[in-house]
């Protein structure tokens, strides 16, 4: 067993509202797993996180948008004066300027732009780079998906994992038999909530179970989140 020093902090940035799906468009949760997230143990948080990664990843947009990270910013009470934002522009403003050049800007720069550009890194870049991150990962799901999800035989399938890019597919297997059912928990007589074909690329969730992992899919864009037996699916990374 895995000790646990430190509890998964909150993945709120103060940015409360919900879209037409029902998560936050701040931290990606939906408001089950907002209401219950103080009730929830370490190991279930983290799943959580996983998930809001992927639902990151579909609303993602490649740019920084300087006037929404502002945006965001009065939205979670820290104020950023117009002066302040516009040298934090100026800062940006120039993707071929050489990193000497912006380190003498940054010395020169007030404490309170400093303070700024801290809070902005903490609370708008660093989402973004973790969209970077979940964004790498589902383009080789996606690359997964497409490569495996007509193949026809079980050999097949084992002749096309080899061929994929799996540098980002540790928790993730494919199917390997023609049809596998999704129960709603770790129990052959538990309620069949889904089903999966020969080559469907599944994330793992939990695998602490010798027969039993716990997986998410999706169908038409909705969660599916259940267990599976372990033998009938094939890692894509070992």
């Amino acid at each position: 067993m895995q000790l646990e020093f430190f509890d998964v902090p909150s993945p709120c940035i103060g940015i409360c509202k919900s879209n037409d799906k029902g998560q936050c468009i701040g931290c990606y949760r939906t408001r089950t797993e907002r209401l219950t997230w103080l009730n929830l143990d370490s190991e279930e948080k983290q799943k959580i996180i996983k998930r809001t990664f992927q639902r990151m990843k579909r609303n993602f947009h490649s740019s920084i948008d300087l006037d929404s990270a502002f945006l965001k910013a009065e939205s979670a009470n820290f104020q950023i004066s117009k002066e302040t934002q516009n040298k934090i522009k100026f800062f940006f403003s120039n993707s071929e300027k050489s990193e000497a050049a912006f380190n003498e800007e940054l010395k020169d720069a007030s404490s309170k732009t400093i303070i700024a550009l801290m809070w902005l890194l903490k609370n708008v870049f660093l989402t973004i780079f973790l969209s970077c991150i979940a964004t790498l990962i589902m383009d080789s799901v996606k690359e997964a998906n497409n490569s495996l999800n007509q193949v026809n035989s079980k050999d097949e399938l084992k002749s096309k994992i080899k061929k994929i890019n799996k540098e980002y597919l540790a928790d993730y297997r494919a199917v390997k038999v023609s049809l596998l059912n999704i129960r709603q928990e770790k129990n052959k007589k538990s309620k069949i909530i889904g089903t999966l074909e020969l080559g469907s690329v599944i994330e793992v969730l939990d695998e602490s179970n010798n027969s039993w992992i716990q997986i998410m899919t999706t169908d038409n864009e909705e969660e599916i989140i259940g267990w599976v037996y372990r033998r009938y699916t094939l890692p894509l990374r070992n």
